[in-house]
């Protein structure tokens, strides 16, 4: 009961700086294309995760509401197609995504097998640059009470070369 109560209170102020970094830092506030994959990132994060937590709940919360998005009713997402609109994200709106994606895999204290496996999956076809040994890391800092400082501080896409 105390490690839950602890995950829940930690949880709420960097929930709203996720929200902060997506909207002000990244500027992805207004960015249509951002909009567009945010319910499928977070459908997708809860089919993963299985049970409800509550963090996951106050995180689809402040961003539905924080970037100002319609609620959808029964709202599904198909797998292959949420990754191939990934692939074609580029700059801050891929790095808004992974960040999202990432922080919604952490919030509540503890990463799946399955979860590990995704997050290496992307890090092998050189999609994301953190494997699930760095998300691990992370999830420790955050139980600790340490904040998440390095995780808003990292990049977490490839970086573009111009050819």
């Amino acid at each position: 009961v105390v490690k839950r109560a602890k995950i829940r209170i930690l949880a709420s102020s960097l929930i709203q700086q996720l929200d902060d970094h997506l909207r002000r830092t990244l500027a992805l506030g207004d960015n249509e294309v951002f909009k567009d994959i945010i319910y499928d990132t977070l459908q997708y994060i809860a089919q993963n995760k299985r049970d409800f937590h509550y963090n996951h709940y106050l995180m689809t919360n402040m961003l539905i509401l924080g970037f100002g998005l319609p609620i959808k009713k029964d709202h599904t997402v198909d797998k292959v197609a949420f990754f191939e609109k990934i692939k074609y994200l580029k700059g801050k709106e891929k790095e808004g995504f992974f960040k999202m994606f990432l922080f919604g895999m952490l919030i509540d204290g503890q990463l799946s097998r399955k979860e590990k496996k995704i997050i290496d999956q992307l890090y092998g076809d050189g999609i994301l640059q953190v494997n699930s040994q760095q998300a691990k890391i992370w999830v420790k800092q955050f139980l600790k009470g340490e904040g998440l400082g390095s995780f808003f501080q990292t990049s977490f896409t490839v970086a573009t070369q111009v050819t």
